[in-house]
């Protein structure tokens, strides 16, 4: 089931791979919606920054020390960081997924308004023939 909540900042590092410092000064909003349950490998965060000036920075920092991998067992198989504005989303999920939100967030704030889309690959997809038969390789 999942569930949103504000980023605390001790929890910046994995949820939306910033340093608590980062973090802290730079972000005066967030949250993040992710499954509570276990092998969950979605994360949607959107941080809404003081100044819009360092955005292109902030938006490669939160693309490059995002985890995919961070749910142990299993990851994302993309993830996506766009902004618009004050606002930073990163999104760690399935192409599909990565997609949808894009262009929910593109549509929500006009695409005259919305930055280029930062990507990286995540972890594969599992295939399930491979599955149980020890050959599995994150």
């Amino acid at each position: 089931m999942p569930a949103s909540m504000k980023i605390a900042v001790a929890n910046a590092p994995t949820f939306v791979g910033l340093s608590e410092d980062l973090f802290t000064q730079n972000v005066v909003d967030s949250i993040v919606y992710e499954p509570m349950i276990s092998p969950a490998t979605s994360s949607l965060c959107i941080v809404k920054l003081a100044d819009a000036a360092d955005m292109a920075t902030m938006k490669q920092t939160v693309l490059e020390n995002s985890n995919p991998a961070k749910w142990i067992c299993t990851g994302a198989e993309k993830v996506l960081v766009i902004e618009s504005g004050r606002y930073i989303m990163l999104v760690m999920s399935t192409p599909a997924d990565c997609d949808a939100l894009k262009t929910a967030f593109t549509n929500h704030f006009g695409a005259e308004n919305v930055g280029e889309a930062l990507t990286k690959d995540g972890l594969p997809a599992m295939d399930p023939e491979d599955m149980g038969n020890g050959s599995m390789a994150l």
